[in-house]
């Protein structure tokens, strides 16, 4: 894992596990972690200009299908066989739309879970947590932050979700906490530090 210099380049991946917001210009992973793993992508582009996502040379085991999938458009790519390509009406910014699926298996839109798209991280220094992911919900979302003990420490109802949305945190000691995110049928839950 190497840090992006810039952070606010083009394109980066981020963490699968421990992402505190950071985009990653190399994310190395072992080739036995492949089997079912999604990397969220942090695509940063203004409106009106091409983008291509392809793979130009690999080290992936031929057994690993990498799939390209867009969250707005409902697509998946398989990039192993075909590049993606997109020229979007809006600016493309953060993460939230794009994420790598490395998986033995065949892909549809209905075979991926909600929640491994969304992320939640408390960036260090920040006084609040940063949830994305949220805008795939067309229902309002409801944050929930608990303390070790289960004790609810604070709650957020977002009507109308976005790509990221924070949850301040000021005023709270230091300390691990349980960030519960309910969205239409699904509860992501994060441990949070």
């Amino acid at each position: 894992m190497l840090e992006h210099f810039n952070q606010s380049s083009g394109f980066s991946s981020r963490l699968v596990e421990q992402d505190n917001g950071i985009g990653m210009g190399i994310n190395a992973m072992p080739a036995d972690a492949m089997s079912n793993v999604i990397v969220p992508l942090t695509i940063n582009q203004e409106a009106g200009i091409a983008l291509k996502i392809q793979i130009a040379n690999s080290t992936i085991p031929e057994n690993i299908n990498v799939y390209l999938e867009d969250t707005v458009e409902n697509t998946f790519t398989l990039l192993t066989n075909e590049g993606f390509e997109l020229t979007a009406q809006t600016t493309l910014s953060g993460m939230g739309r794009f994420f790598l699926h490395y998986t033995t298996s065949t892909l549809s839109i209905d075979t991926v879970s909600s929640t491994s798209l969304l992320t939640a991280y408390k960036g260090k220094g920040n006084t609040y947590i940063s949830v994305e992911g949220l805008q795939q919900f067309s229902e309002p979302a409801q944050l929930t932050l608990y303390n070790v003990l289960g004790m609810k420490i604070l709650s957020r109802n977002i009507q109308n979700p976005s790509q990221k949305e924070m949850l301040s945190t000021v005023g709270l000691r230091t300390g691990v906490y349980i960030l519960k995110v309910q969205a239409e049928n699904i509860v992501f839950t994060k441990k949070l530090s």
